[in-house]
Formats: C-alpha cells, structure tokens, sequence
C-alpha cells in the first residue's frame, strides 16, 4: 500500500536576535488503497485477490510543533510536540498480509504511538 501523494512542510521563524526560534511541520499521508483492489495485474490486483474489507485508508495530516529559547551564550531549551493534536492511526483488522503491518496499522507510515512529547538543553562548556 502506497500512498499516491505524500509530504513533509516544515516553516521556521526565529527572531533576529537568535533568542526564540518555532518550527512548525505538516506531514500528509494521501489516500491507501490495497495493490489486490487496483485492477492492474502486474502488481496483483486481480478480480479474485480483490479485499472486501479494509482495503482503503483515508488521507491523513500530522502536525508537528518545536520551540527553542536561547537562555544564555551557553545554554538554550527547546520543547517538542510531535504528532500535536494526537491523530489515531488508522486500525486495519487483516493487516497481517501488508508489508509486514503485524499491529493493526502501518507504523511505518502512521505514528501509531499518538502524541510524543520531548524537552531537550544544550549546554556548552
């Protein structure tokens, strides 16, 4: 299952002084559908491998957010959301046979975790 359109936008602002910088990113999964349902046989999409369940995944957009703070020369803060508005992903019950999806959805595509939430430091010395 491959999406036909995916993307990562990331926008960053930082104040001219260095002090405070965000970063925002989107990250968007279009549409799945399951190579047995395309009707093109060179990939296995034949009339009797057809799914009759699960075999389409809607689009899906995550959101991601990062703060970073210049306290000092030597020491900055940075505070990360990743995933901010928690997005499920998506459950497919008979995900045994995709691209080895053995936990009900794709991780490799979905953040299947939900939110993640990280505070980092730098400190030079």
């Amino acid at each position: 299952m491959l999406p036909k359109w995916s993307h990562g936008l990331r926008t960053t602002y930082t104040t001219g002084d260095g002090i405070f910088s965000t970063s925002f990113n989107w990250r968007y999964v279009g549409s799945l559908t399951s190579a047995d349902n395309s009707g093109d046989e060179a990939i296995g999409g034949t009339p009797d491998r057809a799914r009759t369940t699960f075999y389409h995944i809607a689009p899906a957009s995550y959101f991601d957010l990062a703060l970073s703070f210049a306290i000092a020369k030597d020491f900055s803060l940075r505070f990360i959301a990743n995933n901010l508005l928690d997005k499920t992903p998506p459950i497919l019950a008979n995900s045994y046979d995709i691209s080895l999806a053995r936990s009900n959805t794709i991780p490799a595509r979905y953040d299947s975790l939900g939110r993640n939430i990280a505070v980092g430091a730098t400190i030079r010395f």
